[in-house]
């Protein structure tokens, strides 16, 4: 029965109550009302506010009037989870903790509140939008200003500041101010109207606050020392600095200073390469702590002046040593699925449509927000993947394209309405976000727009932050030196302990400049200051020992040097980044200092051989030695060859691997490019030619139009082929588009004007062009073709005379006498004519070859004149032997494929080529030493195959 007794009690104590009850009036008065329920809400809020003060009479213990209440104050939201913490474990009851401000608050009564900081920002916002504020208007739309705004407002108001008998400057502030607080809930009160009335109603703080103590709060602002000063004259008030100095006005006023809490931690001191290795030797002290039982998560605590410089190696090496860690200050909303949905949002609107970022964005609106949840798994598999996708017309375009669709549910409505709002751009931000985000990520969204314009999303997301939801009271604190000062810890190490980073400089405030107002009276305690005095709290607060830590290079490598408030007596230890710890923070940590055990990895065997094999002077498996007659390089050159695939057989075997076999590719760039590369200008102008000429035979023919009709035709072709080029493939801004388009247009008649000009080739007897015609496509449909008929078996293979390699591919142009006794293949370049004379010009040029003999097998052996067109060259070149240089070619194919058969997939010339997309697979150093070192090794292996490399 005692038990049950004292259950009951507790439970239904005034004292247990009385939060409970006020939170629950306080939420529901804070709740936006409509105008017409003013009258009833104000009589709601009198009739709470009667009811807190009754409680407010009765909480008293049974024994007599000593009240059961007490309040602590801090300084910060985790010296209040800390106080907390404490407080429950040892079931204090009565203990509340709160800031000065809430202190106040709780004391005005009414269910007043401060102005939360999201709140005023808000307000800042919208009122920025409608008020005059003179001489700030024409700064009122740069970013930032809404931050700025902000913490200038709230330093003043801390200050006590009249702004509005000041100069211009401050009267506007002072307008700002006003608008923006008629925009707050009636409850949200500025720190002098809180004091004011809090002052009016000291009379019960015994029973609102009882005893109070203020715990190692370095300092008040200067609007709250005459309220604590009053307060004192009501209810005991204890001050214990801790280990941080007393204020100067606490002397003389009845607050009860406590003695400074003395200890001598011991301490010792570090230097570290970068913050890099900072971090990773502060996880490794900690592991060495808990690891030996000297201390428990919940006694240590790391602290930066500043942390943000930190904070990315901490939440990545947290998680692979699983340690708990407390980010005081918050973790980036950026490292959160919440705010990597806004961040992927943001991208979109700031850089525009692309299909990579589309695929990016879908995903995590459905995880995040509940978005698109009828779109199928395999929705993507819908979307051609080397389509660019940069507008909402192409998307429909696209769409409606479909004729299959995953689960057979058509999508298409979701996905325009998605890029329809996407496309909309920056400027219409907000309403993106609310239609599309929901819950945290909304708010997240929201915050951001409040902190700078919507073309700064970018930037304003990386610096906001979410609250960490690891429990500080069993885990490992990190923060800045202020915060953690407020909470100190037995097992302290403070990092970035440098003349650059400790203390940190003191600046003017952006809107108040020291020509304004004296940066004394805004700020009493400056940063350097402040910094100083956190420093020092933190050195000597630690109860058993202290590290300072600093680093000896910045991220860009220059050097930095110890902080002015390093301590001369402590002896430094100098760490190196490489060296082998004797505690490790991860299992990456813990192989790296157990070197035996990492060789026995699968891991550490591969790349120790590799490291070996590109370094000794020998050909090796890690240089290109393949199996001989491995199954999958037999199955690949059984199957037809493309002229692309030829060439690196000849050039680069290696390379023939890494694409034909393994079909490693380059990735498609969907986003619009600078400029096209050479690659997509070629593939332009080809479409170009193509259009033309088939505009031209449908005419007079290639070879008898004259100027103007071969101008007028290129020209019509760029007018057709623009549009449907857009929809394919990126293409860079108008200006430089445009460009490529008249180059490609002037092409056209430079390129027949070499042709059948004075000194070209000239034309075949009553000749007829045909375009794009295929030739050995063994799994070819009659309606994949876009050029003109074939005039042969498309499915019949073309084998290389005295080999085993068949070839396929797709003639640029055929031309055809009137009685086909003759034909012609013509092969346009759009690069740089080469100097001397050009057969196959080492193995770069096989292609007019080897379509010249599929030509001549194909139409039962009609001669065939191979052709090079240079347009912006005006140079026509013909093969003068193609015979001959078939029969040299197929030599060196024949040898090339037996060699891939031998296994010497070795690289070749064209594997040092700069245009190689391929070179990131290769050493990192090839240029300068491997290729210098293992050239001569390669070639020999390669044999005779290295002289097809000298070919004109």
């Amino acid at each position: 029965m005692a038990g049950t007794r004292r259950r009951s009690g507790c439970r239904d104590h005034p004292g247990s109550r009385l939060p409970r009850y006020g939170n629950a009036l306080k939420s529901a008065l804070a709740t936006p009302q409509r105008q017409d329920h003013d009258i009833g809400m104000r009589r709601v809020g009198r009739q709470a506010v009667a009811t807190v003060d009754m409680l407010d009479k009765v909480v008293k213990t049974r024994s007599g009037d000593q009240a059961l209440r007490r309040t602590f104050i801090v300084d910060s939201a985790l010296a209040a989870r800390e106080a907390r913490t404490r407080a429950a474990r040892d079931r204090d009851h009565g203990c509340q903790v709160l800031s000065v401000d809430q202190a106040a608050a709780r004391l005005a009564g009414g269910f007043l509140q401060p102005i939360p900081r999201a709140h005023l920002q808000d307000a800042i916002q919208q009122a920025l939008a409608d008020t005059d504020i003179g001489p700030l208007n024409p700064v009122r739309e740069l970013p930032g200003m809404t931050r700025a705004t902000t913490v200038t407002l709230q330093r003043a108001w801390d200050a006590d500041l009249d702004l509005a008998n000041g100069d211009a400057r401050q009267r506007a502030l002072a307008a700002l101010d006003a608008a923006a607080c008629a925009r707050l809930r009636p409850s949200m009160r500025r720190p002098r109207d809180l004091a004011d009335a809090a002052r009016a109603r000291l009379a019960h703080a015994p029973a609102v606050l009882g005893p109070v103590t203020v715990h190692r709060v370095p300092d008040l602002p200067p609007i709250w020392q005459p309220f604590l000063t009053a307060l004192a004259e009501f209810v005991t008030v204890d001050w214990i600095p801790g280990s941080r100095p007393a204020p100067d006005w606490i002397p003389g006023t009845a607050i009860r200073l406590a003695e400074p809490e003395p200890a001598t931690p011991a301490r010792t001191a570090v230097s570290c390469a970068n913050a890099r290795h900072e971090a990773i030797e502060a996880l490794r002290w900690a592991r060495e702590l808990i690891a030996a039982g000297h201390a428990r998560p919940q006694d240590i605590a790391i602290a930066a002046a500043s942390p943000a410089d930190w904070d990315v190696h901490f939440q990545a090496m947290s998680r692979d040593a699983n340690i708990p860690l407390h980010f005081a200050h918050g973790r980036p909303v950026v490292s959160c699925g919440e705010g990597q949905v806004c961040a992927a949002l943001a991208e979109v609107l700031l850089n525009g449509l692309t299909q990579d970022r589309v695929r990016r964005l879908v995903p995590l609106l459905h995880s995040q927000c509940g978005r698109l949840q009828d779109l199928p798994s395999a929705w993507t598999r819908v979307l051609p993947r080397d389509a660019p996708l940069t507008s909402a017309r192409l998307w429909r375009t696209y769409l409606a394209r479909v004729t299959e669709w995953p689960d057979g549910y058509d999508f298409s409505v979701e996905l325009i309405d998605l890029v329809e709002r996407l496309e909309l751009g920056p400027e219409h931000a907000g309403e993106v976000g609310e239609a599309l985000l929901s819950g945290v990520s909304r708010t997240i969204w929201r915050q951001a727009l409040a902190e700078g314009p919507a073309d700064a999303l970018d930037v304003t997301l990386q610096g906001l932050r979410l609250p960490d939801e690891v429990d500080p009271a069993g885990a490992i604190i990190w923060g800045p030196a202020s915060t953690v000062a407020g909470a100190p810890r037995p097992y302290t190490r403070l990092i970035g302990v440098t003349s650059r980073a400790w203390p940190r400089r003191h600046g003017e405030d952006p809107l108040l400049p020291d020509h304004v107002v004296r940066q004394e009276d805004l700020d009493p305690v400056p940063v350097p200051e402040r910094d100083e005095r956190d420093f020092r709290a933190l050195v000597t607060g630690a109860s058993t020992s202290v590290v300072l830590s600093h680093s000896r290079r910045d991220a860009e490598g220059r050097q930095l040097g110890p902080s002015p408030l390093w301590p001369d007596d402590v002896p430094v230890t100098y760490l190196e980044r490489a060296r082998v710890a004797e505690h490790v923070m991860s299992e990456a940590d813990r192989l790296l200092a157990r070197p035996d055990e990492f060789r026995q990895t699968a891991l550490a065997r591969s790349t120790r051989a590799c490291w070996r094999d590109w370094h000794v002077d020998e050909v090796t498996a890690h240089d290109g030695l393949i199996r001989a007659n491995h199954p999958i390089v037999a199955e690949a050159l059984a199957r037809p060859q493309s002229t692309g695939a030829i060439q690196r057989m000849l050039r680069d075997p290696l390379g023939y691997v890494w694409r034909d076999i393994l079909r490693w590719e380059e990735p498609a760039a969907d986003e619009e490019p600078l400029v096209l590369d050479a690659l997509s200008f070629g593939s332009l102008v080809h479409a170009v030619f193509q259009d033309a000429t088939r505009a031209l035979e449908a005419g007079p023919g290639i070879a008898n139009a004259n100027a103007e009709q071969i101008a007028g035709a290129a020209r019509t072709a760029v007018e057709r082929i623009a549009p449907d080029w857009t929809e394919k493939y990126p293409v860079p801004p108008a200006l430089i588009w445009r460009r490529h388009l008249r180059q490609a247009e002037a092409a056209v008649p430079a390129a027949f004007a070499a042709e059948f000009g004075d000194g070209g080739p000239g034309a075949l007897p009553d000749q007829r062009s045909l375009t794009e015609i295929p030739f050995g496509q063994t799994g070819w449909r009659d309606d994949e073709g876009s050029g003109d008929t074939p005039p042969w078996d498309v499915h019949a293979s073309v084998q290389i005379p005295d080999t085993q390699v068949t070839i396929n591919g797709r003639i640029d142009r055929l031309d055809l006498s009137g009685d086909a006794d003759a034909a012609a293949v013509v092969d346009y370049k759009t690069g740089k004519l080469p100097k001397g004379r050009i057969e196959v010009r080492g193995g770069k040029e096989v292609q007019r070859c080897l379509y010249g003999f599929a030509v001549t097998a194909l139409l039962g052996g009609t001669p065939v004149d191979a052709r090079l067109v240079y347009p912006f060259a005006d140079k026509a070149l013909t093969l003068d032997d193609p015979a001959a240089t078939l029969r040299t070619l197929a030599d060196y194919i024949d040898l090339g494929r037996q060699q891939l058969l031998q296994g010497l997939a070795l690289p070749g010339d064209g594997t040092e080529d700069k245009y190689n997309d391929l070179r990131f697979a290769l050493p990192g150093d090839a240029k300068d030493r491997y290729f210098r070192d293992k050239r001569g090794l390669f070639r020999a292996r390669l044999g005779e195959l290295v002289d097809a490399w000298s070919l004109p």
